[in-house]
């Protein structure tokens, strides 16, 4: 027998409940993945490890092997499953720092989304008493979480669709640790590099950087691009970033690099974009994060080559990276890419 309406709405809360996306979010903050492989850990060595009280920590990882994070044996041993790999801090990609960041304050914020339902404010400026970056520029831990985050992400795959050579200086704007600037330094060994953050998460990409061995090539410039914008670059990127910013805030970063950019600059601005069609699709998940978080927006093709063309550019080309063929579609991971230069 099919489920019944109400027996679908139950279905769909419970599988997407705060306590399931919780019990992630605990082995993510206190690194479980790290302390397991495949062969089974103690339950008590797993709790001396991770400074957690021991039966507790045996009832949430028991939920976590009913949803196949970990693998539960006998003797209240567990090992890793592939899927809580993704948790090391290690891992390629990792999510572990999103889901810690995602978890803490702006977990508190979505308790208060109809703040942003009501008012068509961030939830988040209400709870806490001021914006999230102002948050976390005063929080050590909240920014700590927040540039490791931000330096997981893998780099757009969409950006090797562009030939950008024979640039001599990329500019990232909003680049959190610099992982995609590291990317197309490496790739185009004779450019150099300026990666823009604001000044209290600065200091990770600079740290990032030199660890990858580039900073004798790379800028760390630490300023609000909404107030300025690097100059004299050759290449100017924007990497999901004008998602967190309101309509506001979009017009006056992109009419100010407009007019910092020289003849012959271009930008190449990479995003999730909203589908117009009704349907399912992560971004109209994400638009909400950007709303109760930041006051932003995710937006359609339309809407971002609007926002370009109103604020002095041309717009001469738009790239939507498609899976390899036969592959799996993954929204989360398909971003678009536009290309464009100062308006004549």
């Amino acid at each position: 027998m099919s489920p019944t309406p109400a027996e679908q709405m139950m279905r769909l809360t419970s599988d997407a409940g705060p306590w399931i996306f919780q019990s992630v979010a605990v082995a993510a903050r206190l690194g479980i993945a790290d302390h397991l492989g495949e062969e089974p850990v103690p339950l008590t060595e797993l709790a001396r490890r991770t400074g957690a009280d021991a039966d507790a920590l045996y009832r949430f990882c028991r939920a976590l092997d009913a949803l196949g994070v970990l693998r539960e044996h006998a003797g209240r041993t567990f090992s890793i499953t592939p899927m809580g790999a993704v948790l090391k801090s290690d891992a390629p990609g990792t999510i572990r720092w999103s889901l810690e960041m995602l978890g803490g304050p702006v977990f508190k914020a979505f308790a208060d989304s109809d703040h942003s339902v009501r008012t068509g404010e961030p939830a988040f400026d209400h709870v806490f008493g001021k914006p999230y970056h102002q948050f976390i520029a005063e929080d050590e831990d909240a920014n700590r979480i927040f540039s490791a985050a931000m330096g997981g992400d893998l780099p757009p795959a969409v950006i090797d669709e562009f030939d950008l050579s024979g640039a001599r200086k990329i500019v990232d704007l909003g680049g959190g640790r610099g992982t995609l600037l590291a990317h197309l330094l490496r790739r185009y060994p004779e450019a150099d590099g300026v990666l823009q953050e604001l000044p209290s998460i600065a200091h990770t990409g600079r740290e990032y950087l030199a660890a990858q061995g580039l900073l004798d090539r790379c800028e760390v410039f630490g300023a609000d691009f909404l107030d300025q914008v690097a100059p004299d670059g050759d290449v100017y990127l924007l990497s999901r970033t004008i998602q967190v910013l309101t309509d506001d805030e979009a017009d006056k970063l992109l009419l100010g690099l407009c007019r910092a950019m020289r003849p012959g600059s271009r930008l190449v601005m990479m995003n999730r974009v909203l589908p117009e069609e009704p349907g399912f699709h992560v971004s109209k998940l994400t638009d909400l994060v950007m709303l109760v978080v930041y006051g932003g927006r995710e937006r359609t093709v339309p809407e971002l080559t609007g926002l370009l063309r109103r604020n002095g550019f041309d717009v001469l080309r738009t790239i939507a990276k498609q899976p390899p063929a036969g592959a799996k579609p993954d929204p989360r991971t398909a971003e678009t890419a536009f290309e464009a230069v100062p308006a004549a």
